[in-house]
């Protein structure tokens, strides 16, 4: 509840009440990783870029190959200038989700940064590509749900 407190505040820009409904959240449960990475986003609000990369540094101590963790020291990165070590990040990221619209995205966005457009472009067209494949994931399973939505049990109940 803490978190979720915090998360609206930060919603509404009271960055800092957000943080402090994180970090109460922290110390209620230390192994509940939303606080954390919500925290991480909060600081960065703040343009508090090295703590809140610590953050996430703090996150993928335990978890070194997560993809979303990865992902989000990419962004933080980025936003601290950091172009070079974002780039690094997202690779890595990049690696263990090959197949990412999101990492291929966030990566063709760091590459424009640093001025290397031609890679840019290829990394947006993969990030479409991928994008699209998962597009066609979902309309085949809406193919398969087309007598409407079912419930639990897989019977079919009345749309809302």
């Amino acid at each position: 509840m803490l978190n979720s407190m915090g998360y609206m505040y930060l919603e509404r820009g009271q960055v800092e009440d957000s943080l402090t409904c994180f970090d109460a959240s922290i110390a209620l449960n230390p192994e509940f990783d939303k606080p954390r990475v919500n925290r991480a986003n909060a600081l960065a609000a703040l343009s508090r870029f090295d703590e809140a990369i610590a953050q996430v540094d703090s996150l993928l101590a335990s978890n070194p190959n997560s993809f979303t963790w990865l992902q989000n020291r990419c962004l933080l990165l980025d936003k601290a200038g950091r172009g070079m070590e974002a780039l690094e990040a997202c690779d890595k990221s990049l690696l263990h989700t090959p197949g990412s619209a999101v990492g291929h995205n966030n990566l063709a966005w760091i590459l424009r940064g640093l001025g290397r457009v031609d890679e840019a472009v290829a990394a947006f067209r993969q990030a479409l590509s991928s994008w699209l494949s998962s597009v066609a994931g979902l309309k085949a399973w809406k193919r398969t749900w087309r007598n409407g939505p079912r419930n639990r049990e897989g019977q079919q109940t009345s749309a809302v």
